[in-house]
């Protein structure tokens, strides 16, 4: 086998097990069992792809994070805080951090900052879980006996992000003032709407969890978006933590929706509506434009700060159009 053939073991093996094996009923505990008496010095974790599960709270990538979260060290606790569900870190230049620190967090945690086994098993010895993305909803809550937990989405509405804070307040027993952070975004919102007068916007989903909830912020303060793009592949139905934004999107303006999980939209690649820009390469992939912002699934987003990246990000592909051909090869993206 490669794990008697090579020279350096692996501290922990984790093995994916395909839909088909899934759906025959196979034992991934004997299976781990088994493995565990042959290489005793390696610890062994299964993951699940059954793409039937999608949407529900048994998902590939859910589990994935529960999976994980089993592999924790537990024998300790620390003042320290893990975020999950995201797969990049949140931008370290977010307020979140220092907001963080003022209240008695001494760590931050995520996983792809941790650099071996070792340090990835004291998430474990956290006393809270900040949940920035659904796919870590099971974990955290898994999890809640020993950790406190938040699920706070990513979101780029004022209310929003104060109401988040106040529960971040509430699970750490403290304030913090956040005008200074409330002003900055709001003078990064207005800088770029001033940029866009008389520009149409294309916004996707594959920009934010909560196309619908950036939309809504982004009329409000005089952005012309005249189309949205979201898919409907995991979610048979808009998501419910987007259907409020999502509903006033409906009652309050014009702008067209496309699903973009409908075959009937396959083959309209940048022919479905005209754009100056498009925010989210799904709704670039649909939209004839070179201005694209390179926005994707609200990485590196929290708070006040997601705000001023995203407005940054929209001031650069301003500055400097994209062929969107080059950067779907460059990210190895699949639309």
């Amino acid at each position: 086998s490669i794990l008697s053939d090579i020279k350096k073991r692996p501290r922990v093996f984790i093995i994916l097990f395909a839909c088909a094996l899934f759906i025959e009923g196979i034992d991934e505990r004997a299976v781990i069992s088994h493995l565990s008496e042959k290489y005793s010095d390696i610890t062994f974790q299964v993951c699940l792809m059954n793409p039937i599960s999608i949407g529900t709270d048994h998902a590939p990538v859910t589990m994935m994070y529960s999976r994980m979260a089993e592999l924790y060290d537990k024998s300790q606790q620390e003042n320290s805080l893990n975020f999950l569900g995201n797969n990049i870190p949140v931008d370290h230049g977010s307020e979140i951090y220092d907001v963080l620190s003022k209240l008695g967090v001494r760590k931050v945690n995520h996983a792809s900052e941790l650099k071996d086994f070792d340090s990835f098993r004291t998430m474990g010895h956290a006393r809270w879980n900040l949940v920035i993305k659904p796919e870590g909803i099971r974990a955290a809550k898994e999890l809640s006996p020993r950790m406190d937990y938040r699920v706070l989405l990513t979101s780029y509405e004022f209310e929003e992000i104060e109401s988040q804070y106040e529960q971040i307040f509430d699970m750490l027993g403290g304030r913090v003032d956040l005008s200074d952070y409330k002003r900055k975004a709001e003078e990064s919102i207005k800088n770029t709407s001033e940029r866009l007068k008389g520009k149409t916007i294309a916004l996707g989903s594959s920009a934010s969890y909560k196309v619908f909830g950036l939309a809504r912020m982004m009329v409000k303060n005089g952005f012309d978006i005249t189309d949205i793009f979201s898919s409907r592949d995991i979610y048979p139905d808009v998501p419910p933590f987007d259907k409020e934004a999502y509903d006033w999107i409906v009652e309050n303006t014009d702008i067209r929706l496309h699903n973009t999980a409908d075959p009937k939209m396959l083959g309209k690649i940048r022919s479905v509506c005209k754009a100056d820009v498009a925010i989210g390469f799904n709704a670039a992939y649909f939209t004839d434009t070179d201005c694209i912002v390179e926005a994707v699934n609200d990485e590196g987003m929290f708070g006040y700060y997601g705000i001023n990246l995203m407005m940054k990000r929209i001031d650069d592909a301003l500055d400097d159009p994209k062929d969107l051909k080059r950067l779907v090869e460059r990210y190895g993206l699949v639309i």
